[in-house]
């Protein structure tokens, strides 16, 4: 048996803020979607696209097959939400706080593409009522 493994196991995730509420705007949005990209990768991820709308993320990823897909997103949750609280709230307190569940979607490869601009495009999508149901799914009761 050969020692290479070939893996392409890509997921869309989607979360979003504890109650939905709409903190994730302006500098903010660019902040929290630069950290979630960070944060994929020093988990080993290779991120093909992320997006936030004010209250929630949209995140297409691929995981390593050694990283069990629920300790890889709730590690990237956890991190840039500390991270972005240590940026923008006051010492006391916490302004961003994320759902406890999350939509996770596995991906055909040749799906993923489309599921990219899907992503990308989120901003204008959301604008003209255009959202896919199932790929806005957070998980949420």
């Amino acid at each position: 048996m050969s020692g290479s493994v070939f893996h392409a196991l890509c997921y869309h995730f989607v979360w979003s803020t504890k109650g939905r509420f709409p903190v994730l705007s302006g500098g903010r949005r660019e902040w929290i979607v630069e950290r979630v990209r960070s944060e994929s990768r020093k988990r080993g991820g290779t991120v093909f696209a992320c997006n936030a709308m004010p209250d929630h993320v949209h995140l297409v990823v691929a995981v390593p097959p050694t990283l069990a897909v629920c300790h890889f997103i709730g590690q990237v949750k956890g991190a840039s939400s500390f991270g972005f609280n240590r940026e923008f709230a006051p010492p006391t307190e916490k302004v961003l706080s994320w759902q406890d569940g999350y939509g996770a979607f596995s991906l055909r490869l040749a799906g993923r593409a489309e599921v990219v601009r899907y992503v990308e495009d989120q901003e204008r999508i959301h604008a003209n009522r255009e959202t896919i149901p199932f790929a806005e799914d957070c998980g949420e009761a």
